[in-house]
């Protein structure tokens, strides 16, 4: 199966691992946080891309910036429909945004383009939809924790952390778990896809919880050691015009 036909059957799992309330400390408490250090305080207009059940939208929603959220499955696109607050939300893929260029300062994928088999498209598209100086924000898995879950597999006869692939991860958090399906891609690839599709990395974060973090969810101590999310900020150039 593909990663969206496997995404689209872990669609109710997902929103249920996504709505249990303070459950997923490892999202509220540490990896968002870090996200929204990346987003410019004067971003106005928004596009969620891969925005699942729609709670970075809501929090974005509350900050007062306005914000489309898109996603691929009809499922999550209903559970974001009818939270709170309701976003305005699109049925689509993101490797064909239905937007004219230029129509948003920011893109926001959180915890998405792993889950995009080709997202070197996905940034493009992204970057055709941002106006110019607009920025993408993104959080994925860190490529050393995918490539952690892969080599420890008694099947991966000692992967090498550059040969990017899709592989599946079961997480657990408390009493509860989750089998997710995302792809492998290195740290250099991803800056790659930025800078193909005309984006300028300027801020990027290996985000470590703190000490104090650790003491209150203890859950977090390996991030002190082994990093789990990359954080990358791209800005949208205006390239000179030819011979000029």
């Amino acid at each position: 199966m593909s990663l969206l036909d496997r995404w689209k059957n872990l669609a109710e799992d997902w929103s249920s691992w996504a709505r249990d309330p303070g459950h997923d400390f490892y999202f509220w408490h540490f990896n968002l946080p870090s996200l929204l250090r990346m987003v410019p305080p004067e971003a106005k207009r928004a596009l969620d891309l891969g925005c699942g059940e729609g709670r970075v939208s809501r929090h974005l929603l509350r900050a007062g910036v306005d914000v489309v959220g898109l996603d691929i499955s009809p499922y999550l696109v209903r559970k974001a429909l009818d939270g709170d607050p309701p976003l305005r939300t699109i049925l689509a893929d993101g490797t064909d945004l239905p937007f004219r260029n230029g129509v948003f300062d920011l893109v926001i994928a959180s915890m998405s383009l792993q889950d995009i088999t080709d997202a070197p498209k996905a940034i493009d598209e992204a970057s055709r939809v941002l106006e110019p100086g607009g920025t993408l924000c993104l959080s994925v898995v860190h490529p050393l924790s995918s490539w952690q879950a892969i080599s420890s597999r008694p099947d991966s006869d000692h992967t090498s952390y550059f040969e990017e692939r899709d592989y599946d991860e079961h997480v657990y958090i408390g009493e509860k778990s989750i089998h997710l399906h995302s792809a492998h891609r290195t740290v250099s690839s991803y800056f790659l896809m930025l800078a193909e599709a005309g984006l300028v990395c300027d801020y990027m974060a290996e985000p470590r919880p703190s000490a104090a973090m650790v003491q209150k969810y203890p859950g977090l101590a390996d991030m002190r050691r082994n990093p789990r999310f990359l954080h990358i900020r791209g800005r949208k150039v205006s390239l000179p015009a030819a011979g000029a």
